[in-house]
């Protein structure tokens, strides 16, 4: 049952994120070429304002501090990393 829970709450924060940035830097639109594993820096879907945008809505929706440091292309580098890096942050909150 703790694994399910687990799932959705990933599940949730993957389509919150993905939302967001089709939203915000897509312009709304759907692209056919952007997944959860597209490079969000490499394919210049975001720049370093957008990063920082994405640090604001990551605080202000999880109520979570995003650590400077953490801000890596390993934590930030496409929705699936961004997704995995907020579940370890709340989950250690």
């Amino acid at each position: 049952m703790q694994n399910s829970t687990a799932l959705g709450g990933m599940n949730l924060i993957q389509r919150q994120i993905h939302e967001y940035v089709v939203t915000n830097f897509l312009f709304g639109g759907t692209a056919t070429t952007f997944t959860d594993d597209t490079p969000l820096v490499e394919d210049a879907i975001l720049d370093e304002t957008g990063v920082l945008e994405l640090v604001l809505f990551i605080e202000e929706t999880y109520g979570a501090q995003v650590n400077e440091a953490d801000v890596t292309p390993e934590n930030f580098g496409s929705v699936n990393a961004i997704t995995s890096y907020i579940y370890r942050l709340l989950a250690n909150s």
